[in-house]
């Protein structure tokens, strides 16, 4: 997956993210329902689903099955 593609899914419904502040090359994002997070993967390049994995299930506090729903 590109690494834009996963930031249009953290910025779109229903997780809602917008820009707070860029660091570098680190962006801070929040929503209202969500924890703050930090995404720094650079748009034009390929992530791993291990880091798709983390960013979605770990940090975000989605199911498994909720990531994928919203990766379809």
């Amino acid at each position: 997956m590109k690494a834009a593609r996963l930031l249009r899914v953290l910025m779109n419904e229903p997780l809602n993210y917008r820009l707070l502040r860029v660091n570098g090359s680190h962006r801070i994002l929040v929503s209202d329902n969500y924890p703050q997070l930090t995404y720094w993967p650079h748009e034009g390049k390929e992530i791993t689903p291990k880091v798709v994995k983390d960013y979605l299930v770990h940090i975000v506090g989605l199911s498994a099955e909720e990531a994928l729903e919203l990766l379809k």
